[in-house]
């Protein structure tokens, strides 16, 4: 399930969410905002001409460690969501999750087209399953829309894939063809 960056913490249940959880609408689109105008106003440093952005946050791990990933769902969502696979694009973020998470992400989805101008897009992983058919839709995506070919592909460089899902996402990234440009941000 989604959790608070402190696994102890959880946000109090709201009567605007049936899952428990209530995004700040307000937070997450000024953050929003402000991650796309970086990416546009520094598309070549720090990251690499990249047309897309995947970020790959790990399982949850008892030892406290500071991971990219986990940061920036975090300052972006107000949650770390677990074996979640975000996909920015011009337009559009894709996030291939488990149907725990898509739940708690359908209510950011809902008002989505109305307050940031970006279209949420989930995929569900169904459990016993490794997620390839999810990430090739992911691909489809990133390749109709780039407009070099192939598509620069920005990532975290410096954080390796953990679990059987990242461990996947991470195999069928390169498979795809895609230049892969990690990210300098630090």
């Amino acid at each position: 399930m989604a959790e608070a960056r402190n696994g102890d913490v959880k946000r109090a249940a709201s009567s605007k969410c049936s899952n428990g959880y209530q995004f700040d609408v307000d937070a997450f689109s000024k953050r929003l905002q402000a991650f796309y105008a970086n990416w546009r106003d520094h598309k070549q440093e720090p990251w690499g001409g990249a047309e897309a952005i995947a970020v790959a946050n790990p399982p949850t791990c008892e030892d406290f460690r500071y991971l990219k990933s986990s940061a920036l769902q975090t300052w972006l969502l107000g949650y770390e969501f677990p074996e979640t696979i975000m996909m920015f694009m011009e337009g559009k973020i894709h996030f291939l999750c488990s149907q725990e998470n898509a739940a708690v992400l359908e209510d950011l989805k809902k008002v989505s087209p109305n307050s940031f101008c970006i279209d949420i897009l989930l995929h569900v992983k169904p459990k016993n399953n490794d997620g390839s058919s999810q990430m090739q839709e992911i691909f489809q995506s990133v390749k109709a829309q780039c407009t070099v070919d192939p598509p620069v592909v920005g990532w975290i460089a410096k954080e390796a894939p953990e679990g059987a899902l990242l461990e996947k996402w991470g195999e069928a990234l390169k498979d795809t063809g895609f230049h892969l440009n990690p990210s300098r941000t630090g």
